[in-house]
């Protein structure tokens, strides 16, 4: 078997942990507490956040809609301004009045 080491016994026990002096600790539990706190922050804004897009969607929604309404009104009003005109003959008709 080439490549391969026997074991001989002679492995090392791992070492128990030392436990961290009081201060890492501390200052462990406290970046912890702090990464906890911006987290919790940022979903907080997360959420507020999709509450706005939310918002806005609708917004777009209902200007979208009115568009489509006022595009309808705009081609109402124009089929009646052509229906008061009366058919085309050959152009433009002046019918006298300002601006004409």
């Amino acid at each position: 078997m080439a490549g391969h080491r026997r074991c001989t016994g002679n492995w090392r026990r791992p070492r128990p942990r030392r436990k961290p002096p009081a201060g890492e600790l501390d200052a462990a539990q406290y970046e912890l507490t702090t990464a906890e706190t911006q987290r919790r922050a940022a979903e907080d804004e997360v959420l507020r956040l999709q509450g706005v897009k939310n918002q806005f969607d609708m917004l777009l929604s209902n200007l979208r809609e009115s568009v489509e309404n006022l595009a309808g009104e705009i081609e109402a009003i124009d089929g009646r301004i052509q229906e008061k005109r009366g058919p085309k003959r050959g152009g433009r008709a002046d019918r006298g009045g300002p601006g004409r």
